[in-house]
């Protein structure tokens, strides 16, 4: 079951005929994939770590203003943080290989089908989401986040709290960005 034929359909669309622990062993080797494959990427985003940073920082760099490490250990902590995130969405192509081939040979063939025509479609959308949020919305957001109040307020924002609400925006956005597919494949 762990070879890419495994996507191929079971004849009835039943699932086969595999045991409890037959099912659990396959989960936990394509677990055991997943979890491998994102921290193969997570060493090597740690490789380029600082580059990262410098460009998930630019809209705030842009805008005239750096970010701020208050703790002593708030710099590492955010490459580690930034390397796993970045690790995880390098591993996110064999994450949903390993998650498809768990739950394709339990789908009827015409769903098989279906989820495989528009899985292209996810990762496009996703990019795209993740794209517009990161050049068009952030920049929006930082410049008015920056205005807002800036007369009353002096706005001196640290590294972790700006490198979650980047995440955060640009992650989410680009979840939303594939909901039009995820209703249409429910459907």
């Amino acid at each position: 079951m762990s070879q890419i034929a495994s996507i191929a359909p079971p004849g009835n669309g039943g699932g086969g005929d595999m045991s409890l622990m037959e099912h659990l062993q396959e989960l936990r080797t394509r677990l055991m994939w997943v979890v491998g494959s994102v921290i193969l990427g997570t060493l090597i985003a740690l490789l380029f770590a600082e580059p990262i940073l410098e460009f998930i920082t630019s809209p705030l760099t842009r805008v005239g203003d750096r970010p701020q490490a208050i703790g002593p250990t708030d710099t590492i902590v955010q490459v580690f943080k930034v390397s796993l995130t970045t690790g995880a969405a390098m591993a996110m192509p064999m994450i949903i290989y390993h998650l498809i081939a768990f739950i394709a040979p339990g789908l009827y063939p015409h769903e098989r089908r279906a989820l495989l025509i528009i899985l292209p479609g996810f990762m496009a959308l996703f990019i795209i989401g993740v794209s517009f949020a990161f050049f068009i919305l952030l920049p929006a957001a930082i410049n008015f986040l920056q205005g807002f109040l800036s007369e009353a307020i002096r706005q001196d924002w640290t590294i972790d709290r700006y490198t979650s609400f980047t995440t955060r925006i640009v992650f989410w956005i680009g979840v939303a960005f594939e909901m039009p597919l995820v209703v249409s494949f429910l459907a």
